[in-house]
């Protein structure tokens, strides 16, 4: 799920022109340098997952729960003025975090997905390999956050249940409404309008 995510939120940022990659984690390698800009998204390995009752029955695969599955976002970004302070860093990392924040909005409703995310808590932090640096040469924000996804029925291949097929004529139930308003046509308040619109049933 996460490196789906990922895509989509890299197609979002793209729209709202944000200049900035997205790595799906973990990284590879550690960081060994500010100036590589790049916003990171992985699972959270330090926070565990939580579980719920399905948003969604009747459906096919069958939602047996919905898990909100701990992920985090990390952003790496160097500000671009002559002689940046760290405030300048920061507030280029800021910015970035808002931009991320609204664009897994959109990624979380779309059509098709609806999902649900939540951010959980953001912060600054310093790398172990950045550590040693006297004075920053960039800023990383930190960004925690659930996103649900739903438990199926499905096999371990992913096929879902099998369907029957009802046959035709097997229904004998209709049900008619209408929002007509006036006086009764048939002077039966138990009985629907001549004119009710067919509902459900055959």
């Amino acid at each position: 799920m996460i490196r789906e995510i990922g895509l989509e939120l890299q197609a979002q940022l793209r729209a709202q022109g944000v200049p900035i990659d997205v790595v799906t984690g973990p990284e590879a390698s550690t960081t060994s340098t500010w100036g590589r800009e790049r916003i990171v998204i992985e699972y959270d390995t330090d926070a565990t997952d939580s579980f719920g009752p399905p948003r969604l029955n009747g459906r096919n695969p069958r939602h047996r729960h919905l898990a909100d599955e701990a992920c985090k976002i990390t952003i790496y970004v160097q500000s671009s003025v002559a002689g940046p302070n760290v405030f300048e860093h920061r507030r280029r990392a800021k910015h970035a975090r808002d931009a991320v924040i609204s664009a897994l909005d959109h990624v979380a409703a779309a059509t098709g997905r609806m999902n649900r995310w939540k951010p959980i808590a953001g912060r600054f932090i310093t790398p172990a390999s950045l550590a040693a640096n006297d004075k920053p040469g960039g800023a990383v924000y930190e960004l925690k956050f659930t996103f649900d996804r739903a438990i199926e029925d499905r096999t371990w291949a992913g096929a879902t249940n099998a369907e029957a097929t009802l046959a035709s004529g097997t229904i004998h139930s209709t049900t008619r409404v209408s929002r007509a308003q006036g006086a009764d046509d048939d002077d039966n308040e138990s009985t629907p309008p001549a004119t009710a619109e067919l509902a459900c049933g055959a």
